[in-house]
């Protein structure tokens, strides 16, 4: 067993804790104001582009108007499709890895219930060969 603490070595140990706090309390306010100082920092410098701009024409109005000639209806649209692409892609891409990952254990399967199975020869992804094709 430890033998308790003396009142000198408790009241060091209450004054080391009292400046940890202390420094604790100084760092979170450092990172208060340093993440809400950068957000005003960022909208300030945002304004002054904006101010500068303001009743000139620039190619950045040219481009907003070539943006906006196009209906939100459209963009959707184009979002919708372009989404369903790129979902439909990766599905039959993850379908053709999970066919090859299985096609082994299901050959071994087959054959130990039909010894005299015969091959379709499918790649071995699912694909039919190209030969097949017409």
């Amino acid at each position: 067993m430890s033998k308790p603490k003396t009142a000198a070595e408790l009241k060091a140990e209450i004054e080391f804790l009292k400046k940890g706090q202390f420094a604790l309390g100084v760092v979170s306010v450092i990172n208060t104001f340093i993440k809400y100082g950068s957000f005003t920092l960022v909208v300030r410098y945002l304004y002054l582009a904006v101010s500068t701009l303001a009743g000139k024409e620039t190619v950045s109005n040219i481009v907003l108007s070539l943006v906006t000639n196009l209906s939100m209806n459209q963009w959707m649209a184009y979002a919708m499709a372009g989404s369903g692409v790129a979902y439909g892609y990766s599905q039959r891409r993850l379908r053709m890895n999970t066919v090859e990952r299985l096609q082994s254990r299901n050959e071994q399967l087959e054959l130990a219930v039909d010894p005299n199975r015969t091959s379709s020869l499918l790649r071995s992804n699912g694909e039919t060969r190209p030969e097949d094709k017409r």
